[in-house]
């Protein structure tokens, strides 16, 4: 039987709504990636380091079916490090670099996760390839709401 304390976590993982973080994390990457636009070839090798992850991500996230599993895998950091090593040669989340650009990890799992949930309660398909630089009218309609 969990001990109380964990008992106490459970309940308060699934009743908090993280949605709002994760729309800052998705607002914070649209903003880094629109700034990087007329900058140089380094920032050329930022954005394709983070097309790369989050196309990662948002692929790794397909097998959640629902938004209750997608707050799971949210916390499963074993899980995000398994994705790390096997999909980007990288360590773990925290250590995330992508062709050699150091990236946070904790900011671009939570823009994936935003996407996910997209995907699943608004019935979007996300194309993580131009998402950020051309988002769609639902995304940004959602980014707006409270």
């Amino acid at each position: 039987m969990p001990s109380a304390s964990d008992q106490l976590w459970e309940s308060a993982t699934a009743t908090v709504d993280v949605t709002p973080f994760w729309k800052r994390h998705l607002r914070a990457q649209m903003r880094l990636y629109s700034r990087t636009t007329a900058q140089g070839e380094g920032a050329d090798r930022y954005r394709a380091a983070i097309v790369w992850g989050l196309t990662t991500f948002l692929h790794g996230l397909q097998d959640c079916p629902d938004v209750t599993r997608l707050r799971e895998r949210a916390q499963d950091t074993p899980w995000w490090d398994w994705l790390c090593r096997r999909e980007l040669s990288c360590p773990s989340l925290l250590d995330l670099r992508i062709r050699d650009v150091p990236i946070s990890g904790h900011a671009l799992a939570g823009a994936a996760l935003a996407l996910r949930y997209l995907e699943l309660t608004r019935r979007l398909i996300v194309d993580p390839t131009i998402v950020l630089q051309a988002p769609s009218r639902a995304i940004i309609d959602w980014l707006a709401e409270p």
